[in-house]
């Protein structure tokens, strides 16, 4: 028989005070280990990360920093699927025994007893939007300046098998694998500011020998060489503007000095804040260039940071309607439906070359949908 919730004789209005209490608590309480158990899974890549470049001789505290600087970007993703979480297990126990009937007995409506939770949506919101804005721009500017600090101090603990490192501001590597010190399978890109490839490098073996100047040398062996930036007169001598060029070794210096102190003043989009996000597309319309990367990104940061209110939104329905052995069916497609918004997310930056499309719209499509879906859901079950 199932259990039903005894609402004491206080009257309505001190009955909601209490009943809002009681909810604003559970759902604090569920989404706080919901937000530990999210947030340690998105960092445990960033983890074992670490304690490999632990092991290569990085610095404790410095790898404690690099992971605290990415925590507000997970955050901006954590929040509101914890808030998701919350909401679906709160509400669908809540129906299960009986508590949210006895409220809509007592004459308290769905809207009443969704205030707590709609308050704390709208305060995650701005503190998403506050993240989006300023505070995960810059902490990623910090997090990559402490990258090249780390490549500094020991740089192998960074070329990772199988990932593009970034050896300067122009140059990438990529490794098979490496055995101690000795690289294999190396393939190098060297690009020009405007990031067309300037020299494309590929050898067996090789060893990145760091100097006293905080400079390199990239000692390669068996190696083949390919350059398609060159001068009139050289491109007549070469095979179609490109010269290939093979050998036993070769040396490549890596200025680390000179792409370190000049990093301060190039930030990319995504590491600029709001105000200097305006600020370069009023630059870029000046100029005529086009701005729909700076749309996008704008957008992009906006939606992220709706996604509170709308999973909130979306979650509520589903909860009221689950019981205990339905909760789980109800989470699923929740969490199915939350991923399906960080789909339009990507299909949106995939658009990026089609500004006729308006890709920057499509991040808002998961988000408007969600909310109607929800007030009308809502609604309905208000009636009944």
């Amino acid at each position: 028989m199932a259990a039903v919730a005894y609402v004491p004789r206080l009257g309505p209005s001190r009955t909601l005070k209490i009943f809002n209490k009681y909810i604003a608590k559970n759902l604090l309480v569920t989404q706080g280990m919901a937000l530990g158990i999210l947030v340690f899974v998105m960092l445990s890549g960033h983890l074992f990360r670490a304690f490999d470049m632990l092991a290569q001789g990085v610095s404790l505290v410095l790898l404690g920093k690099m992971l605290g600087f990415l925590v507000p970007d997970i955050l901006r993703y954590a929040l509101p699927l914890s808030l998701l979480v919350s909401v679906v297990l709160v509400f669908s126990r809540m129906s299960a025994d009986n508590e949210i009937g006895a409220l809509k007995s007592g004459g308290v409506s769905l809207w009443q007893m969704m205030m707590p939770g709609l308050y704390l949506s709208v305060f995650l919101s701005v503190v998403c939007l506050w993240m989006s804005l300023e505070l995960v721009p810059e902490f990623r500017f910090r997090s990559k300046r402490l990258h090249w600090e780390a490549l500094s101090g020991s740089p192998l603990s960074l070329l990772e098998p199988g990932r593009v490192c970034q050896l300067s501001s122009n140059l990438s590597v990529r490794i098979g694998r490496h055995e101690g010190e000795t690289l294999q399978d190396i393939h190098l890109l060297e690009t020009e500011d405007d990031g067309n490839v300037l020299r494309d490098v590929t050898a067996g073996s090789g060893m990145l020998i760091q100097k006293a100047d905080r400079s390199y040398e990239l000692v390669l062996h068996d190696f083949t060489l390919s350059e398609t930036s060159f001068t009139d007169e050289q491109r007549v001598e070469s095979l179609h503007g490109h010269t290939f060029l093979s050998g036993n070794t070769v040396v490549i210096p890596i200025e680390y000095a000179e792409a370190e102190d000049g990093r301060p003043l190039r930030r990319k989009m995504q590491m600029t804040g709001i105000k200097s996000l305006f600020g370069d597309m009023q630059l870029a319309q000046e100029r005529g260039l086009p701005l729909i990367k700076y749309r996008m990104e704008l957008h992009s940061r906006l939606a992220l940071a709706m996604t509170p209110l709308a999973f909130f939104l979306l979650g509520l329905p589903f909860g009221i309607r689950s019981r205990r052995s339905e909760t789980s069916t109800g989470l699923l497609i929740c969490v199915i439906l939350a991923l399906v918004f960080y789909a339009f997310q990507l299909l949106g930056d995939c658009l990026e070359n089609n500004p006729a499309l308006h890709p920057e719209y499509i991040f808002w499509i998961p988000i408007v949908a969600y909310q109607i879906w929800g007030i009308v859901a809502i609604s309905r079950l208000n009636k009944h």
